[in-house]
């Protein structure tokens, strides 16, 4: 006992016992058991859990937790598989996604739950479902953690004004319990009042900031209380090593950064501080909000919304105050669920209003270590303010890293069974298809909402130019998801009569003052160093179509070939003499109306590009074609993610990541 006193009131052993669990975490999460892309059957327990008449989704937990998506045949089978409850076992087969999560192809129940946990859980669960479709989503939301059935418009809506973290069950849900119990157990029966928290924690989805504030109070309450006397500062490193113990991969959770950083910065801060008035408290803690959750969010998603300062004003004590205790009286007494659809309207329309009211700054993103720097500086101004100035000197340069790092560089980036190719040269940018298809919509999630996010991490705050190959959706298809968060000055299409979303491309560009042209055989297109040429006939097919683009940096060579058939790829060998050529975009995502071996052998392409979605039902890239570039180095989205090219005088480096 003596010694275990000695390690919580000494601040270096505490900080070498930090260092160690994170040794400890980081070999955990990079040894941890992976699953292999393909065909899979695996048997777990089911942890989590959504139907909707066309598709049902669960989370499976094995030796690690994997989420399930299984497509609805039809109303009898939609029947049947509603019988699997939380807790049940079961086991599936279907194909794993790169993106870890597995397609379903059959289901089968192996055992019933038996747990009192899960069955409160599924119990519950099942209970806020019952309520009006319109109300359920937030009752879920408040009470057990779930958001999945909230709308992608709301939760865009949130994350785009600043309030995202109102909606994740923390300590502002235990407080409220907390305080319960203290009335009626008093200071001296601690234990009595922490149990039904933990219980609580067990029936709700798995929180990692639920669970921080439980160690939190599991330690700050009984320093307090037994007078143990260990700082505020040994508390939170002690808190932080029981939660990474706990849980070595709530480190990469978002949700637990945004959660610890935030809490312990204000614990820290107003630990010493008098009490301010509460008006002005709640400015100062909504500042310090935002200043603590900077470098998470520039890490995470590379762009802050400045008024979302101000927007916390208002949305924290109406969330804290009406919205989440309200929640609970209408879980309890369903009667009032019209009241509480009025209140939930008015948020929503206020949140819709205010999405269009931004001030967002985009910064490249950076090595992790610089964001670690961040934070470390912000802690230390909690204490030397003037240290703020570092912050401030850092974060400028950060800002116009675009303008004071010249690049040319080329990414080809992974949007599933679609192209989409990014320029950047000069501070300059060209984006060469957007990718999409027939779902991408901006009122539900599409890979547009991945493409935002990459162009944001490059810096990328306007688009030179947006140039559609043509008008097939998976390379225009998720265009006017783009041109909402990003200024675009000027649209190429290609010459053939324009289709239904051309019309639509054209309309929304005269409507937002963006230039509008219909590219034509021999037309150049110059951006920074790259120089560009049109080389393809205008044909009917809309395929054969294609702008495809000769282009040129420093001495080297590209072709860009869109999804031009053998026709196309014909007319250009008949109207040019092509050098060889040392980067490929592969026409049509390899498909066999493509790459004819005449046309591959004639321009001898160095390394060869091709964007396809992975297991797509195309059967794409056919197995001849890539027989046909076998003399050329071959990079696929589908199993490499996004291919990055950094052009120099001296030559060009090719790196692949995911995205």
């Amino acid at each position: 006992m003596k010694v275990l006193k000695i390690i919580l009131h000494s601040r270096l052993l505490l900080i070498i016992l930090l260092i160690i669990t994170l040794i400890y975490t980081t070999i955990f999460n990079i040894t941890s058991v992976s699953y292999k892309k393909g065909e899979q059957t695996l048997t777990g327990k089911v942890i989590k859990k959504r139907f909707t008449d066309d598709y049902l989704t669960f989370t499976l937990k094995n030796n690690k937790t994997l989420p399930l998506t299984y497509y609805i045949k039809n109303k009898k089978e939609l029947k049947e598989y509603k019988k699997i409850t939380l807790g049940s076992i079961i086991r599936v087969t279907g194909t794993l996604k790169s993106n870890n999560y597995l397609i379903v192809k059959n289901i089968k129940i192996l055992k019933e739950n038996r747990n009192i946990i899960y069955f409160i859980k599924d119990g519950l669960y099942n209970y806020l479902s019952s309520f009006d479709s319109r109300v359920s989503p937030y009752l879920k939301a408040f009470i057990i953690g779930n958001k999945d059935d909230l709308s992608y418009k709301v939760k865009k809506s949130l994350q785009t004004v600043g309030i995202s973290h109102l909606f994740s069950l923390s300590g502002s849900h235990l407080a409220i319990i907390y305080y319960f119990l203290y009335s009626l157990f008093k200071k001296r029966k601690i234990h009595l009042m922490i149990l039904p928290l933990f219980l609580y924690y067990l029936i709700i989805d798995s929180s990692a900031s639920i669970l921080r504030a439980l160690v939190f109070l599991s330690i700050f309450k009984p320093n307090k209380e037994f007078h143990l006397g260990l700082s505020t500062f040994n508390m939170l490193i002690l808190a932080l090593i029981v939660l990474l113990i706990i849980n070595p991969a709530s480190i990469k959770d978002i949700g637990f950064n945004y959660s610890f950083v935030i809490s312990s910065g204000l614990i820290l801060y107003y630990d010493n501080k008098k009490q301010d008035k509460k008006l002005f408290r709640l400015v100062e803690t909504s500042i310090l909000a935002f200043l603590f959750s900077l470098p998470i969010s520039l890490y995470y998603f590379s762009n802050v919304n400045l008024l979302s300062i101000i927007y916390n004003l208002f949305y924290v004590p109406f969330v804290s105050s009406i919205l989440f205790p309200l929640t609970f009286i209408v879980a309890i007494c369903p009667f009032l669920s019209d009241i509480y659809l009025v209140v939930v309207n008015l948020f929503e329309k206020s949140i819709f209003f205010f999405e269009g009211i931004s001030i967002n700054l985009t910064f490249r993103k950076l090595s992790i270590i610089i964001y670690i720097i961040y934070l470390l500086i912000i802690f230390i101004a909690i204490y030397k303010r003037k240290v703020l100035y570092l912050l401030l000197i850092l974060l400028v340069p950060h800002y116009f890293y675009n303008n004071i790092v010249v690049e040319d560089k080329m990414y080809m980036i992974d949007v599933g069974q679609g192209d989409s190719i990014l320029f950047v040269s000069n501070n300059k940018s060209m984006l060469l298809d957007t990718g999409g298809s027939i779902n991408s919509s901006l009122d539900k999630w599409s890979i547009g909402d991945d493409l935002v996010t990459f162009l944001r991490s490059k810096g990328i705050r306007r688009i030179d130019t947006i140039l559609i190959s043509h008008g097939d959706m998976d390379h225009i298809g998720e265009y006017f998801k783009i041109v909402k968060y990003f200024k675009v000055d000027n649209v190429y299409l290609n010459s053939n009569q324009l289709n239904s979303i051309e019309k639509r491309v054209v309309t929304d560009s005269l409507n937002n003052n963006i230039n509008i042209t219909k590219l034509k055989k021999g037309d150049n297109i110059s951006l920074g160093n790259f120089i560009f040429l049109v080389i393809n006939n205008s044909f009917t097919d809309e395929n054969d179509a294609s702008t495809v683009l000769f282009g040129m940096i420093s001495s080297f060579k590209l072709l860009l070939m869109g999804d031009a058939s053998v026709r196309s790829e014909q007319d250009i060998i008949n109207s040019y003499n092509l050098p060889k050529i040392d980067i490929l975009k592969v026409g049509h995502h390899e498909s066999n109306t493509s790459s004819s071996k005449k046309f591959i052998n004639e321009i001898n392409p160095k390394y060869s590009l091709i964007s396809v979605g992975e297991n797509n039902r195309y059967g794409h890239p056919k197995k001849s074609v890539l027989n046909t570039l076998s003399n050329s180095e071959i990079y696929r989205t589908d199993l490499d993610g996004n291919i990055e090219i950094e052009f120099n005088n001296k030559g060009y480096n090719i790196r692949a990541y995911s995205p």
